[in-house]
């Protein structure tokens, strides 16, 4: 998932060879196109806090309420913090309301490897993955600012909305797994694929801390464009990973996270239109109504396959959600949407992933 990163996979025979070369190769793409907008993202000022400034969303009006299910909780006040990775390859916190820097939590980070996945947990620890000693792994920070600490080898954290449990993808052993940590204890638990060709591109926990929604990617042949599944995975269950149920969702629709614990986010891209936030029921992939329609910019994501990971986060309550996009310029823009507001708010510049702080 980083450059450099040792094919671990090279010495095995195995009859589906060809596929996990094909994988492998994706893998490649992907950190090649990660590492040339890093390289953009070096060579301009990162962090230009532009302020607080309304960006209408193509003149189409989104509905003034959120009626139709209930959203995690009563409106709360949004947070006043955020946590963003930017081009000078920092870890900051800034307002968000002004998109002014308050601290620096970590640099260097994302420097041999594409954008790293932040997770803010309410305990006010930031988790995130980064890549040294020619190997990935998940590290955190306090909120308020101290020693960077490693947590395990791997990459895309999750924290899980009460602080307690955190998930990240193990590639450590083939195949790839997922492993959620009691932080308290340290106990932890593994659930894998049975074959070496699904690759894991996103991770989400529900609001009730028991669910897991992640997105794998097959290859039916060498060559072929993958197929992306969507799933949830009960941390209370066992089983593997191939055998959780799925979220259906239709063509054009990209899973982006949970709005409660039975409405999750997609972002639909369909031809001739705008691409759209929408809500969907998880339970049958239902697309229950379009949130806000996106910016012409497009998503901060890794790679066309990786759909919309890290790029869409909603705070607790579900009522402010987080978009990352490239920028008009290409070198980052945190965008900001409050259900029941017709615009997105432009929070700052210069940054390519962002969580609640």
């Amino acid at each position: 998932m980083y450059a450099g990163l040792i094919d671990r996979q090279s010495e095995r025979a195995s009859p589906t060879q060809a596929l996990i070369a094909e994988a492998r190769r994706r893998q490649r793409d992907r950190r090649r196109r990660s590492a040339r907008l890093i390289l953009a993202l070096a060579l301009v000022i990162a962090a230009v806090a532009t302020g607080a400034i309304g960006l209408t969303a193509g003149g189409e009006r989104a509905p003034d309420t959120t009626s139709g299910w209930q959203l995690a909780g009563p409106k709360q006040p949004m947070p006043l913090q955020l946590v963003v990775w930017t081009g000078g390859f920092r870890i900051e916190v800034i307002s968000s309301r002004t998109g002014r820097v308050v601290r620096t939590l970590a640099t260097n980070v994302g420097l041999y490897r594409g954008t790293p996945t932040l997770a803010v947990s309410s305990a006010g620890v930031v988790y995130f993955d980064t890549a040294r000693d020619r190997e990935e792994w998940i590290e955190s920070t306090p909120l308020t600012g101290g020693r960077v600490t490693t947590v395990a080898a791997g990459y895309l954290p999750s924290i899980s909305q009460n602080g307690k449990l955190l998930a990240y993808v193990d590639y450590t052993s083939q195949p790839e797994a997922i492993v959620v940590r009691n932080l308290a204890t340290g106990a932890t638990r593994t659930w894998a694929f049975i074959s070496d060709v699904a690759d894991i591109s996103g991770l989400s926990w529900s609001p009730d801390n028991r669910f897991l929604a992640y997105t794998a990617s097959y290859w039916a042949h060498a060559g072929q464009t993958p197929v992306d599944v969507t799933r949830l995975l009960d941390t209370r269950s066992g089983g593997t990973l191939a055998n959780q149920p799925r979220i259906p969702l239709r063509h054009g629709l990209d899973w982006a996270g949970f709005l409660t614990v039975h409405v999750g986010m997609a972002v639909a891209s369909y031809p001739g239109s705008r691409r759209s936030l929408v809500a969907i029921a998880t339970g049958t992939g239902r697309v229950l109504r379009r949130l806000i329609v996106l910016p012409h910019q497009e998503l901060s994501v890794d790679n066309a396959y990786d759909g919309t990971e890290g790029t869409i986060t909603a705070d607790a309550t579900g009522h402010d959600v987080l978009i990352a996009t490239a920028g008009p310029r290409g070198y980052g823009e945190i965008l900001r949407w409050t259900a029941g507001t017709r615009h997105l708010i432009r929070v700052t510049a210069g940054a390519l992933r962002a969580a609640w702080g």
